[in-house]
């Protein structure tokens, strides 16, 4: 249910003056007294002290930067994916020059425990003067931004709460301008999906015998709406857009109490339901073909209980539910994507307890009495997702905000319930249209992680060993799904 994450030091990114001449300056980041590490401890303060109620989502920006932090494999091909074209540390100080002129440098939407919460006031009181004598020192904004750098970190140069928490605030907006840099470059691919939606395949066709109930002017018309929305779809020469109209002429009609519409989604589903199915779980040579999984190793090859000893290989509480699970997660999610995210175990807490995974473990923890089938494929959605490819996760949080609309976050529900859900947990304000398919309820798939993770990919992959609710998933909201397949098949 949960994903946990947690705060990991980046030691590849130091920030220091970027001009051959200041190099040498006494106020450079790389001052061994406002290293990344100890920045960080300010974020997993406010992570581990005092439990805070989130209001508006983290910049993805910052998301993106974050997502490249850590000593791993992972982070690190995520860092030199981001960083790539990173803007040069001039700009990258500019930023925060700017945010500090127009924003209180972002202090207010800094999440802090108590202990920094309470420097912040002084820090934005001492802000003036720096940027008053910045702003006297010259016409130009480069300028203007450099000597803003010097006296702020000849103002906050030693290790108190107030120094440390106003560093951090400083290298966070330089981490949002490498972050909007990336997310302004970023041009999202086509997905190359093949769902073998070929127009010579197509017979426009009537509705079959044994359709009782409409009119026959409701099946004429439901037959004429049908074959237009299939004539459209093959305009595309997109696979995609191929699936994504003919999905949507389906979901339209799914559950319409209206006979045409509902006719006319019949006759679209007997022609895209066989290729949808085969494509979800049937994968194409070009995905599947005879790529070996984690040197031959399965999700069963490492399940432990608490102490970290393996479970008996007769064990019939845990391992048949893993396997299943593994079975249908090797069908679905292509051997490539399984090799790039690496290999994933299975620790068994104790008899009863909430489901995670956590991330820098690579680890899924079940209980021994509840956990099921789809409780393992939903942690395992988790390990997917947080080790992707940042563009693949990338268009899971864009879906996210675009249909919210940059509104604030609500809670999931207003009170806790034990073993299931915390009345702190927050949600993007948002549904999804599918929601009634997918795992989770009250919104639990719309679910908001400061870190970066999302519940999308789970709540879908737990439920696609139940073919009709992924069926339906799709043509209910095909957006969404081809965003989970792209985690899946890493397209």
């Amino acid at each position: 249910m949960r994903t946990s994450v947690k705060t990991a030091t980046n030691k590849s990114q130091l920030y220091g003056a970027s001009r051959n001449n200041r190099k040498n300056n006494s106020l450079s980041f790389n001052d061994k007294r406002s290293s990344t590490a100890q920045l960080k401890k300010i974020q997993e303060s406010a992570n581990t002290q005092s439990p805070v109620q989130f209001v508006k989502p983290k910049p993805l920006s910052e998301m993106v930067v974050d997502r490249t932090k850590g000593d791993t494999d992972h982070a690190r091909e995520s860092h030199d994916e981001v960083f790539r074209n990173a803007p040069d540390e001039d700009t990258q100080h500019m930023r925060a020059y700017q945010e500090a002129r127009d924003n209180n440098l972002g202090l207010n939407d800094l999440t802090l425990s108590k202990e920094n919460l309470e420097v912040v006031p002084e820090i934005i009181g001492m802000l003036p003067v720096m940027l008053k004598e910045a702003l006297d020192s010259s016409e130009n904004d480069n300028d203007r931004a450099y000597t803003f750098r010097q006296r702020f970190f000849k103002t906050f140069n030693q290790n108190t709460t107030l120094d440390k928490v106003a560093k951090y605030a400083y290298k966070r907006m330089m981490d949002i301008s490498i972050g909007e840099a990336y997310l302004n470059q970023l041009k999202h691919e086509d997905q190359n999906f093949n769902f073998n939606l070929i127009e010579e395949d197509i017979q426009y066709r009537t509705p079959k015998e044994g359709l009782f109930g409409p009119s026959q002017s409701s099946l004429d018309m439901a037959t004429q709406i049908a074959n237009r929305i299939l004539r459209e779809a093959f305009q595309s020469q997109s696979q995609e857009e191929r699936f994504f109209k003919i999905a949507t002429g389906v979901g339209a009609g799914l559950d319409s109490s209206n006979d045409t519409a509902r006719v006319a989604s019949k006759i679209l589903e007997d022609y895209l339901k066989p290729k949808l199915m085969d494509f979800i779980y049937k994968l194409p040579l070009s995905e599947g073909g005879n790529d070996e999984v984690w040197e031959g190793d399965t999700l069963n090859s490492n399940v432990v209980d608490n102490e970290g000893v393996q479970l008996p290989q007769d064990d019939t509480w845990v391992r048949p539910k893993v396997q299943e699970a593994w079975d249908n997660i090797s069908n679905i999610v292509s051997p490539a994507v399984l090799n790039y995210t690496g290999k994933a175990g299975v620790k068994v807490d104790g008899l009863v307890g909430r489901a995670f995974y956590r991330t820098e473990e690579k680890m899924i923890h079940l209980n021994k009495v509840t956990s099921s089938k789809a409780t393992v494929m939903h942690e395992f959605g988790h390990h997917l997702e947080n080790h992707s490819k940042v563009p693949h996760w990338i268009k899971l949080h864009q879906l996210m905000r675009d249909r919210s609309n940059g509104t604030d976050l609500k809670k999931i529900v207003p009170f806790t319930i034990p073993f299931v859900i915390s009345g702190d947990e927050m949600r993007y304000d948002t549904d999804l249209p599918a929601s009634g398919e997918m795992g989770g309820c009250m919104g639990y798939n719309v679910k908001y992680y400061d870190h970066g993770s999302t519940e999308v990919v789970s709540t879908a992959l737990e439920v696609f060993h139940n073919r009709e609710k992924a069926y339906r998933i799709a043509v209910k909201d095909p957006g969404m799904f081809l965003a989970v397949m792209g985690v899946l098949r890493g397209r």
